[in-house]
């Protein structure tokens, strides 16, 4: 298979086109694959995060955001599908400077680790289970990456098929459900937050 750079793809499909060759694009995150006759033919990967992580760690990353939507997956199977959406009250950068103020001066403050607290709500509110939720615990090297493995579950796959060069069709996965999941739990750390 082809190893391509981002900057080549539009070269490499234009010459699909010109030669009027039936292919399929396949985009999923950072991943674009050309797909001709069943074969995988070329595929481009953008740079990201994990590319300098050593193998063993890249595919424990990989697993996490794999696993991650698998559990969600699960739970919006068991529940029908059906989400409760949270209201946002307030945003990321709310702070309310009349309480503060009013504070007297022993007050006592507690540090929340923000970092953490997206994967708290995700279990607290069954999209992940107890067990992944302690399982992934143990491994404090996937702290950073359990916040992406959340956010991921929203970028959609799509798919583009052309016949003898001409576009005949596109589907892209329909990631709302998953919106409404993400937004949850980033707008109930919000509104404790607030």
């Amino acid at each position: 298979m082809l190893e391509l750079d981002y900057d080549n793809l539009k070269q490499f499909k234009a010459n699909l086109l010109n030669r009027k060759i039936s292919f399929t694009i396949e985009k999923k995150r950072n991943e674009v694959i050309f797909v001709s006759n069943g074969k995988r033919i070329a595929k481009a990967e953008s740079k990201n995060t994990i590319s300098h992580i050593k193998n063993k760690e890249t595919t424990n990353i990989l697993s996490l955001f794999a696993n991650v939507k698998k559990s969600i997956n699960k739970h919006l199977m068991v529940n029908g599908f059906e989400i409760d959406k949270i209201q946002k009250k307030y945003d990321s950068t709310f702070s309310n400077r009349i309480l503060f103020d009013s504070l007297p001066i022993t007050t006592s403050f507690y540090y929340l680790d923000v970092k953490h607290c997206y994967w708290r709500i995700a279990y607290l509110n069954g999209y992940i289970s107890e067990n992944y939720y302690k399982k992934i615990l143990q491994n404090p090297d996937l702290k950073i990456y359990r916040n992406m493995a959340l956010s991921c579950i929203i970028a959609p796959k799509s798919v583009e098929y052309y016949e003898k060069g001409i576009l005949t069709n596109v589907i892209e996965e329909d990631t709302s459900i998953y919106h409404t999941i993400y937004e949850n739990i980033r707008f109930k750390a919000w509104n404790l937050f607030g």
